[in-house]
């Protein structure tokens, strides 16, 4: 499954689906599209996915650099690879500056790992 997530500078962050439901086994990415606008610094913008109480991939936290092109739209991709584990988690999708670390947002939707159906 692929989660799109889009942002625009100074507007709130739009994460789709939210919340996201997946087969275990099945593999889920998270694809940035930030819009930094006219006035966007060049820095790349880092793309972090994090887990805080359990998490249903072999990883807690995983981060990607989104590079800006010349129209200030910074683009990324988190492969997170296939779930391993059931459960309704939680998660964390922070925006920063990748070099100055000044976070840009910080939401937390929702995924949803069922049984493999059959």
């Amino acid at each position: 499954m692929l989660i799109y997530i889009t942002a625009k500078r100074g507007e709130p962050t739009q994460i789709h689906p939210d919340p996201a439901t997946v087969p275990v086994g099945d593999t889920v990415a998270w694809k940035l599209d930030y819009d930094g606008g006219s006035v966007t610094p060049k820095d790349p913008v880092e793309l972090t996915v994090y887990f805080g109480r359990g998490s249903p991939f072999k990883w807690h936290a995983i981060s990607v650099p989104a590079n800006p092109n010349p129209s200030g739209h910074h683009e990324g991709t988190v492969e997170g690879g296939p779930t391993q584990e059931t459960g309704d988690y939680k998660y964390g999708v922070r925006l920063s500056n990748a070099r100055t670390k000044e976070p840009l947002s910080d939401d937390d939707p929702r995924l949803v790992v069922i049984a493999t159906l059959r």
